[in-house]
């Protein structure tokens, strides 16, 4: 027969390959008969095409041949077989399945939140066209200390823009937090604003679904909002065209309505000013030429063009600033940080880092070994009481395959159950992890293709790591010896396998309650001697810069509940209206090479804050700059031996415009997170820029005294919104992410432990099993229960010290690595792991010593019956 009138080679070597030897001779004749008709009829194209549909159809499970050479039965009637042992299995032995299965379960939900938790966060901006492509500029300030900077100088965009040819677009934008607006006259609004150049909307996916990208920004007092803020402002109305106030002074229209933005995007503004709009608003950062200062509210994007590097426009940049301003003495070196990169640089302000998430990966991978290394330990203890049904089962002719299967399909029912239940789990706790994470870490899992796709793997990987090892101890296990019940140690594993599993579970409790330790004292840390006082204190925004501030300042501090009260610039800390300017010092004509934090303020600004003066006298009461009152940093980088050598002498900040006397040193506090340095600072009457009252209350009923300040506010500035925030809460968000790691960790450490303890009660009960007729021996020669008690634990403390052996070095490294990220940190001291020890003994033996308990007072009379 020639090739032609022949199957075709490769579908015809499949099937045969495939096919079960019970029905390959039939069906082959029935395909090649078919074959044959086919050709005869329809041609040899398409004989071929149907014999391989043919071959596709037939295979099916019942075709199929077995897996192992010794498996005789139908794989389906195989596949319900194994399930139905599996089941009765778990039935039999109910109180181990609900270990098994919780103990799996509470891993596999922490492995599914902290998947979802880093999954989302890996989203954030990446739904931007050309990603890739897009930078933010930021800038290095080298001085005494080195700066990091998400910002540049207001001039920076408009001249890369026209001397460079790196980029397709760039935008500036200047972003304002608790910007006034004002609707139909009478509707008052505080919204996060930003004056944008026309640009930012090609370079950021935010499409509007109202206006033209192209125009809508591209006049003065031109408004942009998102679909919500517009709801929010005009309901169904039409909003386009419809007009609105800023800060009472700036009259916007709108001319466009951007779509609501996605909640994986760190640019969260929803209203966007023409940029060409600001000098109305404010003409230092509408100025083309002022490179002097820099400022937080500045930042510069671009799409650069395909095929440009951001090493070739940073080396471009090299010296750009010193151009423009050749005095200065900062070095100012311009980064382009990729949109990706945003959200986890810390130190351009980013939300979360990479190392952070790597942490919880990790943890989550450590919690999951934890949760198998239980099920093994478990399943091992049980391979006992299930000795006489292998050798049943093998004495009737069950192969090694075949009950190594049985197992690992028994394996495979825990875990889809165990995942079942970590599902449930992880929904009914997203709301509370969402509540320690705060609003800027918040994450929403959902049930989308990327955990439809990871929740197969991590079941395979489970069953694999799980069930491997029982499945083969149990399929190894001799008939006879198993019938006889002569199993010896060495037949089942013995315990060394399950002492590394044990040990390898204390090593993951002891890193975590390390790591909890430090962490902890870490945040106590940053929350003891700050050098000024926090609690209490609330922060109101002031109306005005004129007799009515000064006069609201005396009503609100003769309220019975106000303590103090001052008016300033910023407080001591939390991040607020931080401002960085050159200082010189004694008449020098050169500026020092190091920067000064200006906080301006009135004379009752120590005494609110309960700061301390070291040398000199506090500041006179004024309204404008005459005298200053430094810290004790300052003093120390002018390299003054004493604080008293700097009174009297002369001090000019702000480029040598502003002049004045040191009257006094205060004594140093941490003017910023302990993640830095603390900064030289200066402090002096200026009213003009005091921007908020800082009022310390009585008591710790606080609604009557805000509801009263409240009133007051608005009775002297009628046409504006009063709103108030407390210094602590501001405070506390400098280590935002720290201590949502700290909660996370506290939740991480539990469930550690508690799955030690699991797999701590498995293996006192294999013990018990094992030594049941030891202890009744024991006993009946007179042994106390004490004594039996210690037999069970010299065995575990062992484990434990073994353990801690292991952790202490290792804990000490990474958590000496976690603490490298603050300026100011605690010592790891030996009591950290001598305190984890004790942790780790205390839980230890209360799990022991119940099950211990159990078989010391068992009657020995049945345990030794059976012999």
């Amino acid at each position: 027969m020639s090739k032609e009138h022949q199957p075709p080679k490769i579908p015809f070597r499949f099937f045969q390959w495939y096919c079960h030897p019970d029905y390959l001779e039939d069906l082959e004749g029935d395909l090649k008969e078919r074959f044959e008709n086919r050709l005869t009829r329809n041609g040899a194209g398409s004989a071929k095409w149907r014999f391989l549909g043919d071959v596709l159809r037939l295979f099916r499970p019942a075709l199929i041949k077995p897996l192992f050479k010794s498996q005789k039965l139908n794989p389906l009637i195989m596949y319900k077989y194994h399930f139905k042992f599996a089941w009765r299995s778990l039935t039999r032995n109910l109180q181990f399945s609900v270990i098994n299965i919780v103990g799996l379960a509470l891993g596999l939900s922490c492995c599914i939140l902290i998947y979802s938790f880093v999954k989302y966060h890996a989203s954030f901006d990446d739904f931007h066209t050309d990603t890739e492509r897009i930078y933010r500029f930021v800038t290095e300030e080298h001085v005494d200390n080195l700066y990091y900077n998400a910002s540049v100088h207001n001039p920076f965009g408009k001249v890369f823009r026209e001397e460079f040819t790196y980029a397709e677009q760039v935008a500036r934008v200047v972003t304002q937090s608790r910007r006034l607006i004002t609707v139909d006259e009478k509707d008052k609004y505080h919204e996060t604003i930003a004056f944008a150049e026309t640009e930012y909307f090609s370079i950021m996916n935010f499409p509007l679904v109202r206006g033209n990208v192209e125009k809508a920004l591209s006049q003065p007092n031109s408004v942009v909002l998102t679909e919500s803020l517009a709801r929010k402002y005009f309901g169904e109305s039409d909003p386009i065209s419809r007009t609105m106030e800023l800060d009472n002074k700036v009259l916007l229209t709108v001319t466009g309505i951007m779509r609501d933005k996605p909640k994986n995007s760190d640019f969260q503004t929803q209203l966007y000013i023409s940029y060409s709009t600001l000098p109305e608003y404010n003409e230092w950062y509408a100025d083309d030429d002022s490179w002097g200062g820099l400022s937080a509210s500045m930042q510069c994007f671009t799409r650069v063009k395909q095929g440009v590097t951001a090493e070739s426009v940073e080396k471009s940049l090299e010296g750009f600033h010193e151009r423009f301003r050749p005095d200065r003495p900062e070095k100012y070196i311009y980064k382009l940080q990729p949109l990706k990169d945003i959200h986890f640089s810390t130190l351009y302000g980013g939300v979360i880092s990479k190392k952070n998430l790597v942490v919880l990966v990790v943890i989550g991978l450590f919690l999951l070994i934890a949760a198998c290394f239980n099920f093994i330990n478990l399943a091992t203890a049980l391979v006992l009481k299930r000795s006489k049904e292998v050798g049943i089962s093998k004495a009737i002719g069950g192969s090694r395959s075949l009950l190594f299967w049985r197992f690992m399909t028994e394996t495979g029912l825990v875990t889809l159950l165990s995942i079942s239940l970590a599902l449930l789990l992880s929904w009914i706790f997203e709301p509370r992890v969402n509540l320690w994470l705060g609003d800027s870490l918040r994450f929403d899992s959902g049930l989308g293709i990327d955990l439809l796709l990871f929740l197969p793997l991590l079941f395979l990987l489970v069953v694999f790591v799980s069930g491997a090892y029982p499945g083969v101890l149990l399929a190894r296990l001799s008939p006879i010896i198993t019938l006889k019940g002569k199993l010896a140690q060495h037949n089942i594993g013995g315990f060394n396998v399950r002492r590394t599993l044990i040990i390898g579970q204390f090593v993951i409790s002891q890193l975590l309650i390390v790591g909890l330790i430090v962490i902890v004292n870490q945040m106590k840390f940053t929350q003891s001697d700050l050098g000024f006082k926090k609690d209490a204190i609330v922060m109101v925004r002031t109306g005005s810069k004129d007799e009515k501030l000064k006069t609201l300042k005396n009503r609100i501090l003769e309220l019975t509940y106000v303590e103090n009260i001052t008016a300033c610039l910023a407080p001591p800390a939390a991040g607020e209206n931080n401002w960085t300017t050159t200082v010189s010092f004694d008449n020098s004509e050169e500026p020092e090479k190091f920067d000064i934090d200006f906080k301006p303020a009135d004379t009752n600004y120590l005494f609110t804050f309960e700061m301390d003066l070291v040398a000199g006298r506090n500041l006179l009461p004024s309204d404008t700059l005459r005298e200053f009152l430094v810290n004790e940093t300052l003093v120390e980088q002018l390299n003054l031996s004493a604080p008293d050598e700097i009174i009297g002498k002369e001090l000019a900040i702000n480029a040598g415009r502003w002049k004045g006397t040191v009257v006094g040193v205060v004594k140093d506090f941490y003017d910023r997170s302990f993640h830095q340095e603390r900064n030289a600072v200066c402090f002096t009457t200026q009213l003009e820029y005091y921007n908020r009252y800082a009022i310390k209350l009585k008591g710790t009923d606080y609604n009557e005294a805000l509801a009263t300040i409240g009133s007051y506010w608005k009775e002297s500035y009628p046409d504006q919104v009063f709103t108030y925030h407390f210094l602590d809460d501001r405070v506390a968000q400098l280590y935002e992410t720290e201590n949502v790691i700290l909660n996370l960790v506290k939740v991480f450490t539990g469930l550690a432990i508690l799955i030690g303890c699991i797999g701590l009660f498995g293996l006192v009960s294999f013990m018990a099993s094992r030594k049941k007729k030891e202890v009744a021996i024991r006993k009946i020669l007179g042994a106390a229960v004490s004594n039996i008690l210690a037999i069970f634990s010299m065995e575990f403390l062992k484990l434990i010290l073994v353990s801690t052996a292991i952790a202490a070095p290792l804990g000490w490294w990474v958590m000496s690595k976690w603490l490298e990220g603050f300026t100011y940190k605690i010592d790891i001291g030996l009591w950290v792991f001598a305190l984890s020890l004790g942790i780790c003994l205390v839980i230890s033996m209360l799990t022991i010593g119940f099950q211990s308990a159990k078989a010391a007072v068992a009657n020995p009379v049945d345990s030794l019956k059976d012999e």
